[in-house]
């Protein structure tokens, strides 16, 4: 019995010392060539501000959102500091609700276009923007215009001022880009909501700058993502006039990579203006789920659509580079097994010490051992010093100091979700059927877009004088 111990304690302690030196390795790239968030100096932001503007296409699916979308399209117009660009909403007949609230928008705006689904819902959101996607191509062929830029928000984001700007003066140079995601501030006793604080700030103001830098593939978080029109024809070109895969729950992720595949220069960009009291990022923000039932369901949607559709979708690249994030991203299920398994073997060696006295006389024994699992510890502490860091620097001390105990709860998540995730992938290969998409429900700040920017259609320049307003009263949260 005691050396079946043994072998699982080896196994598990030496499986999270590969797993904790992968992620040393990005911190290691992040360091040496100096990979951090940008500030945007005065000469770029004039630029930004004086260079010609592309048309943008942002597009926004929507299912059973009507208390929220007309606050988020208020509320984004009137801050938004660009003019060349329209947003389409993509909303099913079968939802009422948010048909009526889309149309009233319709109507009050010129920039936003109402695209009705030929099918009722929900389906998915790939399939939903694929909809709004072939709309517009009907568009651009009968008034001859086209988009030179076609962007992916949520129902329930609040854009960055600068945004559309930012990606203006990107996307000179690439065709696929991808801003950050940052959460709204929360109270820091909403633990659930705050895991994605942590988790979200380290992968976007770290994570992602290794993985673009060593040209890994950049994944589109499906919001915040900039695509050209020559990789948008290309993609559906290849899936039968299809811009998202439909039988994938993670269509945006899949969607980036195929950007590096196809050759095409894809990018992660994080940068942020310096105000006098803040440092300002060009960033999406959105609240994230608060519940922790919640964010096992989105959780176990994501491992779902990476982990194992990822791979029945996207085999393996030629790419050094490609294949190591593949790996890093397929190992999420992985890291579930693991920490389950971590929290066994540490009960199981803090029992036998209560009860004896004493530890395992393997674990006493046994040199490598015992410095595998004294080199974990210490890996495991550089990465809450790390997340400390990178949390605090953006959201305050208060939310930093509350690391450990968030890492505790997102490790009780994110095991469960991948559990989930296997079962319910086993489950649809037994049956055939694909995987039901499962919505998250969304909110936004309670002021943000309480009112009309203008009471009536108006062109794109009148919305500039209540922006100011708009911007003043989201900086008072952001």
């Amino acid at each position: 019995m005691e050396n079946l111990w043994m072998i699982f304690s080896y196994i598990i302690i030496f499986a999270v010392l590969i797993f904790s030196f992968d992620d040393l390795f990005i911190d290691f790239i992040a360091m040496v060539f100096n990979l951090k968030p940008k500030k945007v100096k005065d000469e770029q932001l004039s630029l930004m501000h004086s260079m010609p503007q592309k048309r943008v296409a942002i597009m926004i699916a929507n299912w059973h959102e009507a208390d929220i979308i007309e606050r988020m399209i208020h509320g984004n117009v009137g801050r938004i500091d660009y003019l060349n660009y329209d947003i389409f909403l993509g909303v099913y007949p079968n939802d009422v609700e948010t048909v009526a609230a889309a149309l009233r928008l319709e109507s009050m705006y010129e920039m936003v276009h109402v695209v009705i689904n030929t099918k009722p819902g929900p389906t998915s959101k790939g399939q939903m923007l694929n909809e709004i996607i072939h709309n517009i191509t009907s568009i651009e062929i009968k008034d001859k215009k086209f988009y030179d830029v076609f962007m992916l928000q949520d129902s329930e984001d609040i854009i960055h001022p600068l945004s559309l700007k930012l990606v203006n003066f990107e996307m000179e140079d690439v065709d696929f880009l991808q801003t950050p995601v940052f959460s709204l501030p929360t109270r820091w006793t909403d633990l659930t909501r705050a895991i994605y604080i942590d988790e979200f700030t380290e992968y976007h103001t770290k994570d992602m700058l290794v993985r673009s830098f060593l040209k890994g593939g950049v994944p589109s978080a499906g919001v915040g993502t900039a695509m050209s029109h020559l990789f948008v024809s290309e993609i559906q070109l290849l899936q039968k006039g299809e811009l998202l895969k439909e039988d994938t729950l993670t269509e945006d992720y899949h969607l980036g990579l195929m950007a590096q595949r196809l050759g095409y220069d894809s990018k992660f960009v994080c940068s942020y203006v310096q105000k006098k009291n803040h440092i300002d990022y060009i960033a999406t923000r959105e609240y994230f789920p608060a519940s922790t039932p919640t964010s096992i369901r989105q959780k176990t949607r994501w491992t779902l659509g990476i982990s194992f559709q990822g791979y029945d979708n996207l085999k393996w690249s030629k790419t050094l580079s490609e294949n190591y994030f593949l790996w890093r991203d397929r190992r999420s299920f992985l890291n579930g097994i693991l920490i389950l398994c971590s929290y066994i073997l540490t009960i199981s060696y803090v029992s036998y010490y209560f009860i004896n006295d004493s530890w395992p006389k393997f674990l006493g024994s046994d040199q490598m051992l015992w410095a595998a699992l004294s080199t974990n510890f210490y890996l495991m502490a550089i990465r809450l010093v790390q997340r400390f860091r990178l949390v605090s620097e953006l959201n305050g001390l208060k939310l930093g100091l509350l690391i450990p105990v968030r890492w505790l709860l997102a490790n009780y998540i994110n095991t469960l979700a991948s559990f989930k995730a296997y079962k319910t992938y086993r489950t649809s290969v037994k049956t055939g059927t694909r995987p039901q998409w499962v919505k998250t429900t969304h909110e936004l700040p309670t002021f943000f877009g309480a009112a009309p920017v203008v009471p009536i259609k108006s062109q794109h320049e009148n919305l500039k004088e209540v922006s100011q307003v708009t911007e003043q009263k989201t900086e008072q949260i952001i």
